[in-house]
């Protein structure tokens, strides 16, 4: 990973600072959350102690996995549904080949 200079000179890997430079952009797009900023901003500024909220979960991923899960329940049901109905056919099948396998070479 490389590594990226940050604005008070140090270091920063590039992974880190993508990652809340997205978070960042999310926030000022946003009219409640970058009004939060600001308001948390000003704090420090005024020297107020800050206190620090949990982020909300973003749950946009939990979404799609959710999605992604039952999709893939959804198909996996219906595969064993259409086996269980070729099964009784694969039966009839193998059964009719044992017959005939009988008949071309009987059983000494």
């Amino acid at each position: 990973m490389t590594t990226v200079e940050t604005a008070d000179g140090s270091g920063a890997e590039a992974g880190t600072t993508d990652t809340s430079i997205e978070m960042l952009v999310r926030i000022i797009k946003n009219d409640q959350s970058r009004a939060a900023l600001i308001a948390r901003l000003q704090q420090v500024d005024a020297g107020k102690p800050v206190t620090v909220e949990a982020a909300p979960i973003d749950l946009s991923i939990m979404r799609q996995l959710a999605k992604y899960t039952r999709t893939a329940a959804e198909g996996r049901l219906l595969l064993s549904i259409r086996w269980a109905k070729c099964l009784p056919l694969f039966r009839a099948a193998l059964a009719a080949l044992a017959e005939r396998v009988a008949r071309i070479c009987p059983p000494s």
